[in-house]
């Protein structure tokens, strides 16, 4: 098995574990940036604190599964992410209605 093969295994094992602990609801940008963050901030800890390979790795695959899962279940308030082409793709909107629609309503703008 190569390196490449273990660690998506990894990552696959890490995404079913949080679905089952925490479901599959989508995460807004603002929600998937905090998960995110809390992830990264952890994997951080771990390398600060010199601590061992495998607790670096732990982290490094929750890092990743938090961004396959934002793929995976597209964004609460734009929909599914419009490069998915395969079955969990239930938006009947193309994906240029999805991508060029504007802001959401109620959300500040930025310029």
């Amino acid at each position: 098995m190569t390196a490449r093969s273990e660690l998506f295994e990894r990552i696959s094992a890490e995404l079913d574990h949080a679905y089952a602990k925490h479901g599959k609801d989508a995460w807004g940008r603002h929600e998937f940036y905090g998960v995110l963050k809390e992830e990264v901030d952890e994997l951080w800890d771990a390398i600060k604190s010199d601590a061992p390979m495998s607790d670096v790795l732990d982290e490094l695959t929750q890092v990743a599964a938090m961004c396959f899962r934002y793929y995976e279940t597209g964004d609460r308030y734009r929909g599914p992410h419009p490069e998915r082409r395969d079955e969990q793709r239930t938006d009947p909107r193309p994906p240029s209605a999805l991508t060029t629609a504007g802001p959401v309503q109620g959300r500040g703008n930025r310029a």
